[in-house]
């Protein structure tokens, strides 16, 4: 009997819409110009996406990795409605497997095709993850152990012990994502072995066992092989956005639908400057933000240069500077960074002028509101953003609107979060509840005999007294009732009430120490919810369906 895969138990799911509701249908500009080249644009994707899996995969089986197949359309074109989504080629944590593995199910449910695009063209350590360690391994002291008959449930002992994440990385090195190289073999075999061990001592036995896989992965990958490849190579072996095709953004700037599209904005270079301006403006005023950087900074401009919503990047150096297009002496464009001009840009031979960059190994890459709007544009009938994209996104629409005089393509919204720590994190919450009830509890011990709070003995000495002073309490009615003195009875009330403070004070002082004494980077270890996706086992792929069937219910 075959057996039934596990799926992973992901924690608050968001898809906005619900993916049940998510458009699947062919999205068509007004501009037949548009139509045409997106028309050329997805073709041209196809092959590239195409090619890349086929150097993926042989990379993947010169180790003996199997890659499963991706569901690549026929070069010719892709008919169907075509969903993208896309992220930096790091190493995923819950939420971005989530918006993958739920972009993959909803593609597949409404018979379209699904793309992820690697924005391999931002900077950062690609093989970066966090680990988590014990606290106390830096000499930071555990909290108070739990006294004899006290409830485990609450303590700290165990499950509170001092915790904090550190960064360990598979790669030699941070900068440009395309250029960043996978480390050495030993310095990998050392990592993934001190990984292992700080994932044990902390009591995460499973995490440490679903990382010995992945990281066996990362251990057979030759030396040398670009970081964004190695990712997205164990990404794929392990089932995670395996079935969509994906292509880098380095090498679909590349092509030649995307330098006309790229052409068109800087022949009308000042225009679009003064429009992207004003719609960031526009949006920060109505959102009330009143931070320029937010969500990006507007673009600025001096006497004769304007800078320009794009990256000029060279791969091959690991390099990228903001590129800005100047007047030379004869008031002819030319294209280049801050300080230095490079190439010249004659009106309407923008294309060529791009390519002969292209050529010289420099590339155009779009920032800010325009990556989306291009991928929109050019490729996607739905784009699937995480949350942080879901957020600016509302600016690219926008864009579209005023530059490109369009409706845009709709897009959506898809996370999810996974704890590392749940036992750790249930025992968080009751501390925080302990901590918010302390005084009622102190009152009213009777409300919680049964939550968990107290031990067995304590709970039956409690009710001792607790019983005590009802019946001291039943005998004062009693003497009212007679018409007679009660001040006897009232005077037993006040002193086992007096009694039952003061035991449960006492009772609960430790449990109230332990709670005022786990520190933030504690709860931050414990509350995380980027740890990477090969401290996780299960599948991945369920979980995803899972969601889809809960927003179809």
């Amino acid at each position: 009997m075959t057996a039934v895969p596990t799926p992973i138990p992901v924690e608050r799911p968001i898809a906005v819409p619900p993916a049940a509701d998510w458009p699947a249908i062919s999205w068509r500009p007004r501009s037949a110009v548009l139509g045409g080249l997106r028309t050329s644009a997805r073709r041209s994707l196809q092959v590239a996406a195409a090619r890349f899996f086929q150097t993926l995969a042989q990379t993947a089986a010169a180790v003996g990795i199997q890659l499963p197949d991706a569901d690549l359309a026929p070069t010719g074109g892709c008919s169907e409605p075509l969903l993208i989504t896309g992220h930096q080629p790091v190493i995923f944590h819950a939420g971005l497997v989530t918006k993958y593995q739920l972009t993959e199910a909803v593609a597949a449910a409404r018979n379209c095709r699904a793309m992820a695009v690697i924005i391999d063209t931002d900077e950062g350590d690609p093989g970066a993850f966090e680990v988590p360690d014990s606290a106390m391994a830096y000499g930071i002291p555990a909290a108070p152990s739990t006294p004899s008959g006290q409830n485990p449930g609450v303590s700290s002992q165990n499950s509170l012990q001092p915790l904090r994440s550190r960064v360990v990385t598979f790669s030699a090195g941070s900068g440009l994502y395309a250029a960043c190289r996978l480390a050495g073999s030993a310095e990998r075999s050392e990592t993934a072995a001190a990984v292992k061990k700080s994932l044990l001592a902390v009591g995460c036995t499973e995490a440490a066992l679903a990382f010995a896989g992945a990281a066996g992965e990362y251990c057979r990958l030759p030396d040398n092989l670009p970081m964004a490849t190695a990712n997205t190579l164990v990404r794929r072996a392990a089932g995670i956005g395996s079935r969509m095709a994906e292509v880098p953004l380095t090498t679909l700037c590349g092509l030649p639908e995307v330098l006309r599209f790229f052409s068109e904005i800087l022949s009308g270079a000042a225009e679009f400057h003064t429009i992207y301006n004003l719609v960031l403006t526009s949006w920060r005023q109505q959102q009330g933000i009143r931070n320029n950087a937010n969500p990006f900074p507007n673009l600025r401009s001096t006497s004769g240069t304007l800078e320009l919503p794009f990256w000029l990047v060279d791969p091959a150096r690991g390099h990228r500077a903001v590129a800005w297009l100047h007047l030379n002496s004869a008031g002819h464009p030319v294209i280049g960074t801050e300080q230095q001009p490079l190439t010249e840009l004659p009106p309407g031979f923008e294309p060529e002028t791009l390519l002969s960059l292209r050529l010289a190994g420099q590339l155009l890459v779009p920032r800010g509101a325009l990556i989306t709007a291009t991928l929109r544009l050019l490729f996607s009938d739905l784009f699937i953003h995480g949350l942080g994209g879901g957020r600016y996104d509302p600016v690219a629409d926008e864009l579209i609107r005023q530059w490109w005089q369009e409706d845009p393509p709709p897009f959506a919204v898809a996370s999810a979060s996974l704890c590392l720590f749940p036992k750790q994190r249930a025992r968080l919450r009751q501390f925080a509840e302990f901590r918010a009830q302390h005084r009622d509890l102190q009152f009213n011990p009777g409300r919680y005999l049964d939550a968990g709070i107290f031990s067995a003995e304590q709970s039956v000495e409690l009710r001792r007294l607790l019983a005590d002073k009802q019946s001291a309490v039943d005998e004062l009615q009693s003497h009212r009732d007679a018409g007679t003195s009660g001040r006897e009875a009232g005077r037993r009330i006040q002193q086992v009430s007096d009694l039952i403070r003061s035991r449960v004070t006492e009772i609960l002082q430790t449990q109230l120490a332990a709670a005022e004494e786990i520190s933030e980077e504690t709860v931050r270890a414990i509350e995380s919810r980027t740890w990477p996706w090969f401290y996780f086992s299960g599948d991945w792929d369920a979980a995803a369906r899972a969601i889809l069937r809960q927003t179809e219910a």
